[in-house]
């Protein structure tokens, strides 16, 4: 039988990085900017349509952020359950021997 390894250091890492990635990603003076100077000029024709497509722009943006964190929560989520059963195992396996021990 095959040795099954996880690292759960490495996969909580993982996670954390979703998260730093995520709040590393937050250059909204890019969108800010771009909404101003659609504002800033009323009159001209593409005012409109750069306000629609900068909010197109954070709307997507929003939601692959809420995305990425349900992501990071799972991964924190999954790896607590692995350490869980794992640690699960082991008890087991130590009652089994010391009951082996002592028969």
């Amino acid at each position: 039988m095959d040795d099954v390894y996880v690292e759960p250091v490495a996969i909580r890492g993982a996670a954390v990085k979703f998260g730093e990635d995520k709040a590393g990603t937050a250059h909204r003076e890019q969108m800010t900017n771009a909404a101003a100077a659609g504002r800033a000029h009323p009159g001209f024709a593409s005012g409109a349509a750069s306000d629609a497509c900068v909010q197109a722009w954070q709307s997507c943006l929003h939601t692959l952020g809420e995305q990425t964190d349900t992501a990071a929560a799972e991964l924190t989520r999954a790896m607590d359950d692995f350490v869980s059963t794992d640690g699960d195992v082991v008890d087991g396996m130590r009652r089994q021997a010391t009951w082996l021990e002592g028969a």
